[in-house]
């Protein structure tokens, strides 16, 4: 139960900072399902090249990088 709260807190944070560093605008739902799938894919492609976030801070960072790419594949999307 604790992770699932730290990984939308982290979700939260990171999809906010995310949103604001990449000029979207949203509210907290939207912040935190792009936190939560950035998260995810930040954390999957850090893993392919043999690296992993250890720390809040870490995951945090893994995790607005992972968010500035979905919002950039998602606007070269749609």
């Amino acid at each position: 139960m604790l992770s699932i709260l730290m990984q939308v807190l982290v979700g939260l944070i990171a999809g906010y900072i995310a949103s604001r560093i990449m000029k979207l605008k949203g509210g907290v739902v939207k912040y935190i399902a792009i936190g939560v799938v950035g998260s995810i894919l930040g954390n999957l492609l850090i893993s392919l090249i043999g690296f992993y976030a250890i720390g809040f801070f870490a995951k945090i960072i893994v995790s607005i990088a992972g968010a500035c790419l979905l919002i950039s594949i998602s606007r070269r999307i749609l």
